[in-house]
């Protein structure tokens, strides 16, 4: 998807940077991750997307549709929830509500004093880690975190 990733620039600069572009790849510089944070391509970003928040009952405007999550929902409040999710520590995926800006994979506990910054990107912003989901919605003021449900396939 050509669309997916094209405004790395809307990161904050500590998450990413210019740099050379492959050989052969018809362009002379790219979006790169700083040291560890890993821009995540699209195929690692619709695995993220598919193994999480699609999981969950969404709305038009694909965001979870909390009126129908009850069993996995685990904690519901302000901002505070995103930094206690950040310092749990382990690998984080990051989405933002627009796929123009890509999804990255960083460690929670290096990020969680950067708050402010990460949520600044969009107004809405999914985290996953160790099975759970944080859901951050600018337009309903909410954070919200709930077990991702596990599929019966598995």
């Amino acid at each position: 998807m050509e669309l997916y990733g094209s405004r790395a620039d809307l990161l904050p600069g500590w998450m990413a940077k210019v740099v050379r572009a492959p050989e052969g790849s018809g362009r002379l510089l790219t979006w790169a991750g700083r040291p560890g944070i890993r821009l995540l391509d699209y195929a690692e970003h619709e695995r993220c997307e598919r193994d999480s928040l699609r999981r969950f009952p969404q709305d038009r405007d694909g965001c979870v549709d909390w009126a129908e999550v009850v069993d996995d929902l685990v904690a519901e409040g302000g901002e505070h929830l995103v930094q206690e999710f950040l310092g749990g520590g382990g690998e984080v995926m990051i989405m933002w509500g627009s796929l123009s800006v890509p999804s990255v994979a960083l460690d929670g506990a290096g990020a969680a004093s950067r708050v402010a910054e990460i949520l600044d990107v969009d107004a809405v912003v999914w985290m996953v880690r160790s099975g759970l989901l944080l859901e951050r919605n600018c337009f309903d003021d909410t954070v919200r975190v709930a077990r991702v449900p596990v599929m019966v396939s598995e």
